[in-house]
């Protein structure tokens, strides 16, 4: 709630029911006993705990106001409960959650010695003896296993193994507005300091001896609401340091931002909202790269094409469009989450003010938990910026297991089989900082002032004067936060710690730099609401002139800031919820600051302190092709026709073979099928292998009930939790489940043909049914166009195609102009009318036509 102050209502109504309520040992606090109710247990017990609800306030706003006292009385007494109401609520979501937690231990548990149950027949004595030294993920025997980069020895290593290499590195990062100068950080949620650092990874990555080209992705936005910099479709970052990067100086060499429309064209949309988008951006990127693969090849590869010799996905949205690329590409990937999302929902879920589906419908949070699944699935390495990152965050997830993760790495360096389990490696390298433009500076503000005296043409740095003239008495050491205006940035909370005690008002002046801003109208709604209630509380203790809050500064007026709380021997504090890393607090302890920080996340560690083979015999421009198995085999007619009329693309299976199980993967799929049908109540099987149906790159099994079956998110996180890195499709009306390579799918199989043939994506065109097989969404998304067929294909049992904790419209954009539907029956003439709609009948390619199921 807004402030304190409505307690006093609970005190006047105390008073005003009299003592003999308050003398009632016996008065109930949840039940009202012979028409009694008493206000003073209620306040001793649960008002004081707390509660701090907007709504909550307004209605006590309105029943203070009410003149008539036993009107006033009564609504406050509503009012009780409600909040008793809220507390109810709270505690059953805590039980909820308490369950899931335990069912997920159990889980991970068996998922473990099921796992381990195929590796322990040849394991040898020693690394028996290493994992039964392993049984916790926690504590100092794991932290010493954990590998830390140290930047300067990975630098001299890299530059000898990379002399006379020309490299070309791919990252992305889609969301917020990024550019190379005068970035905007703090301007919203999306802008803050991951926008800096791929910035200033892409730039040092550029100057790197052995690397040509350092392209980084995101978004192109051409919205009037923001600069038209971001808008521009390319952008050269400016090297910091040129010293070695002569000889890789060339035509293309250098560090680029570049820009992929995708999304509204005209509109600058929060992260939350990128999701349906994502398909269309891969296409994009994927369009890029094609182009300037060819153009680097001419420049440094002999006329053959350059591609990227790694991609680097940052947050979810990225890594998830990573992993399709690397896919699509067969080029290894990395990723860095920065923040991650079971981490933040396991957060927003101890506050027990939202429920699970609350929380998703706001922040698309299942979308963002399978994406950075995906995103496991699909990596060799997971760069992390703490170990404490590694074993409170990550372990969350149903694709890495710590433990499992140290028995896989064990066998790996003894050259013993894993079975097809794969773990990615988890690498901490903590973000760097920019030491050179910081100046050291001796004194403080009163030997400052006494020098300036003397010297009245030496100037102050021009932000100094805009946060000075908040205070009453400049001269008081100054408590520093800086961060963007975000709830979970805990602002709110250190501006009451301030304002409720006095002596430390009276020893000290609070600066809060939380972005930029012109008008609190403009803002978004959450930081909007963030910083009026900073005002409130600003207001409510009456701390004018003693706490400063400027609307701008720029990213250059940062180390000035810090230099300023440092001559007043102030002290910086990073008092969020939960702190990923914390450069900010590197960086204020590099100006001499002292630091005050969370507890959770980063500042724990910060304390202690490809070329393709040309496949013959086809002409490209002529040519059909057929997608098999969900995606996991490509067929194209064969020459000799008569014996074998079908060839298979083995270079399509060497591109999806990336992390395929085999034949550990069957086996466990075998024993997943037993466990089904040892529920069954009937004779018949539920699930059986279809050997005749499964080929080396799609394990089949029939399925005689479908309604028995569990969820396809089920048997995909059995799997992940066993670090068996797959795609679990559901397909032919839950009649059929086909296992096949993670990066493999029937969308991805598209993206194929563009690379291998040069199909152009924007003039295929899907036709599809109106529901289909689990991976159905997929299909819909991206740069080609799609026809859904209405009335084509029963309804799939909705318990199997239950793969997804989160709605349709966070995968796929509803609203885009690429998906028409035909009218009820679809004949020829409905389907003609569709893609003329569409515009590409004279233009057509490819057409996709997606098999309906029976």
């Amino acid at each position: 709630m807004a402030g304190n102050d409505w307690i006093n209502s609970y005190l006047e109504a105390i008073l005003d029911v009299g003592p003999g309520l308050v003398d009632d040992a016996k008065s109930s606090l949840l039940l009202r006993e012979r028409g009694h109710f008493s206000p003073t247990r209620y306040f001793v017990e649960e008002v004081i705990t707390g509660f701090d609800e907007t709504d909550l306030h307004r209605s006590w706003v309105r029943a203070s106001a009410t003149r008539s006292p036993q009107e006033r009385n009564t609504r406050l007494e509503n009012l009780c409960w409600r909040i008793w109401n809220l507390a109810r609520q709270k505690k059953q979501l805590e039980g909820e959650e308490a369950q899931r937690m335990a069912k997920r231990r159990l889980e991970r548990e068996r998922g473990r010695r099921e796992a381990t149950a195929d590796m322990s027949e040849d394991l040898s004595e020693g690394e028996k003896g290493d994992t039964v030294s392993d049984i916790s993920s926690h504590g100092d025997s794991h932290r010493g296993r954990l590998p830390r980069i140290n930047s300067v020895d990975a630098m001299e290593t890299w530059i000898s193994q990379q002399k006379g290499k020309k490299l070309y590195i791919y990252s992305c990062s889609l969301h917020g507005l990024i550019r190379g100068e005068q970035m905007e950080l703090g301007r919203d949620s999306d802008t803050g300091g991951q926008v800096k650092y791929v910035v200033e990874l892409a730039r040092a990555l550029g100057t790197t001896p052995g690397v040509y080209r350092v392209d980084l992705l995101t978004r192109q936005v051409s919205s009037p609401d923001v600069d038209w910099s971001y808008g521009e479709p390319t952008e050269m970052l400016t090297p910091i340091n040129a010293e070695g990067f002569e000889e890789e100086i060339g035509e293309s060499s250098g560090s680029y931002i570049i820009r992929i429309p995708f999304g509204p064209k005209d509109k600058y949309i929060p992260k939350e909202e990128l999701w349906p988008h994502i398909p269309e951006f891969v296409d994009g990127a994927l369009n890029h790269i094609m182009q300037m693969s060819k153009v680097l090849g001419e420049q440094i590869g002999g006329g053959k094409p350059v591609w990227p010799v790694a991609l680097h996905g940052h947050y979810a949205d990225a890594g998830d469009s990573a992993a399709l690329l690397s896919g699509a590409l067969n080029v290894p990937m990395l990723f860095t989450g920065h923040s991650l999302g079971r981490d933040k929902l396991e957060q927003l879920l101890k506050q027990s003010r939202l429920s699970r589906d609350e929380i998703n419908k706001t922040y698309k949070i299942m979308r963002r938990i399978e994406a950075e699944e995906l995103a496991l699935d699909a990596s060799e390495i997971v760069i992390t910026s703490t170990r404490q990152e590694i074993e409170e965050q990550w372990r969350l997830y149903d694709g890495f297991d710590p433990i499992l993760e140290r028995k896989l790495r064990a066998r790996m360096r003894r050259n013993v089989s894993c079975y097809g389990r794969i773990m990615p490696r988890m690498v901490v390298i903590p973000p760097g900082m920019e030491f050179h433009h910081i100046v050291p500076h001796d004194g403080d503000m009163d030997a400052e002032t006494e020098a300036n005296e003397d010297h009245p043409t030496s100037p102050d740095p021009p932000i100094w004067p805009e946060i000075m003239r908040f205070f009453t008495n400049p001269r008081k050491p100054m408590i520093l936060a800086l961060a963007r205006p975000d709830p979970k940035k805990n602002i709110t909370t250190l501006v009451k710690a301030f304002g409720e005690c006095r002596p430390l008002r009276e020893l000290a002046n609070l600066t809060l730099i939380m972005g930029n801003r012109d008008g609190i109208d403009e803002m978004s709604s959450t930081s909007a609401s963030l910083l009026l209630s900073v005002l409130k509380l600003i207001d409510k203790y009456d701390l004018y002139g003693q706490v400063a809050y400027p609307k701008h500064h720029k990213q250059s007026d940062v180390p000035d800031i810090y230099c300023l709380a440092a001559k007043t021997k102030g002290v910086f504090i990073n008092p969020a919820f939960i702190e990923p890393f914390g450069l900010t607090l590197i960086e204020a302890a590099a100006h001499g600051l002292p630091i005050v920080a969370t507890k959770n996340g980063g500042p724990v560690d910060i304390h202690q302190i490809r070329s393709f083979l040309v496949f013959g015999g086809f002409n490209p421009k002529d040519f059909d092709a057929y997608i098999c198995n969900s995606g996991s085999d490509l067929y194209y007619p064969s020459i000799n026709s008569e014996d074998r009329p079908f060839a298979v693309d083995f270079y399509y299976h060497s591109h999806i073979e990336y992390r395929w199980g085999g034949e550990g993967l069957r086996k466990t799929l075998l024993r997943w099928a037993t466990s089904v049908n040892d529920k069954k109540t009937g004779s018949e099987a539920i699930v059986s292998a279809a050997d005749q149906l499964s080929t080396d790159y799609c394990y089949a099994f029939k399925v005689q009930a479908p309604g028995k079956l569990p969820p396809v998110k089920e048997l995909r996180k059995v799997l992940r939790i066993q670090a068996l890195r797959c795609h679990v499709i559901y397909c032919q009306n839950g009649t059929r489940v086909n296992v096949i390579p993670v990066l493999a799918s029937r969308s991805q199989a598209l993206r194929y043909l563009y690379l291998r043939w040069g199909v152009d994506l924007s003039k295929v065109v899907v036709l599809a049914g109106e529901c289909g097989d689990t991976d159905y969404e997929g299909l819909l998304g991206g740069l080609h166009q799609s026809v859904v067929l209405k009335g084509v294909g029963s309804n799939a049992i909705s318990q199997l195609h239950n793969n997804r904790n989160y709605p349709l419209s966070d995968v796929l954009a509803l609203d885009t102009p690429n998906i028409v539907q035909t009218s009820e029956g679809c004949g020829s003439d409905d389907i003609r009318a569709s893609l003329e709609k569409l515009g590409v009948l004279k233009n057509l390619k490819c057409a996709l036509f997606v098999k309906p199921s029976p």
